[in-house]
């Protein structure tokens, strides 16, 4: 082999080196913005979560109210009709 084709297979290799090394970094670069963006999500998702969390309990909140709300109805109703059957039978 000659120096000169030495020379061109030495500077072949090297740009096939320098290639690779050039994908690496895109691939570097894509997998970094790829960690931004899960990040972001992430974020918001514990956002959304705390946010429906909060929704829950003040649905919970209303649920209860009205639950003892309808009990208490009941109760009164049931108070109004053993009144009315003791009227009956006294």
């Amino acid at each position: 082999m000659t120096v000169d084709e030495r020379m061109e297979a030495l500077t072949h290799t090297l740009e096939q080196i320098a290639g690779l090394q050039l994908r690496g970094e895109e691939r570097l670069v894509r997998i970094e913005e790829r960690f931004d963006g899960l990040t972001q999500t992430v974020e918001l998702l514990g956002q959304i979560q705390t946010k429906t969390e909060k929704e829950i309990r003040k649905l919970g909140r209303c649920i209860r109210t009205i639950v003892l709300d309808h009990e208490g109805r009941l109760l009164a109703l049931e108070g109004e009709k053993e009144d009315d059957e003791e009227e009956q039978h006294g």
